[in-house]
């Protein structure tokens, strides 16, 4: 591998780290001081907001897409890749550290936070 290729990947995951960090210490610093309706409210929007960083962005591929293909061999192409055993492991071993940091801080214990997550097939608790 390229020597700017490691580089990027090395800071890439260093970048990472520094996020789950900042998160992590959010919700065992802050989390717990926010009243349980905000928490509530908040939370159930978790899973969602973690799925739109972790899963591909249908727009952004049909807009490459588009470059190459027309609006029904895109949507077929993204179809088929959203649904790649490929794809949805990735995003489920992506997202082990942040469920497990979630839990950690009790977060599953609030009724509207874990039924968030329970709803979606990538994120049961």
């Amino acid at each position: 591998m390229q020597k700017g290729i490691r580089e990027f990947a090395l800071d890439h995951a260093t970048d990472e780290g520094k996020h789950h960090a900042y998160f992590k210490n959010f919700f065992e610093i802050l989390w717990p001081k926010m009243p349980n309706d905000f928490q509530a409210k908040i939370g159930a929007l978790l899973q969602k907001m973690i799925l739109a960083f972790l899963y591909p962005d249908d727009h952004e591929l049909e807009q490459i897409l588009l470059k190459f293909f027309t609006v029904e061999e895109s949507s077929e192409i993204i179809n088929d890749l959203l649904s790649s055993e490929n794809v949805i492991e990735g995003v489920r071993k992506s997202i082990l550290p942040t469920k497990r940091m979630l839990k950690k801080c009790n977060l599953f214990e609030i009724e509207e936070i874990e039924h968030s997550f329970n709803s979606h097939k990538l994120m049961k608790v």
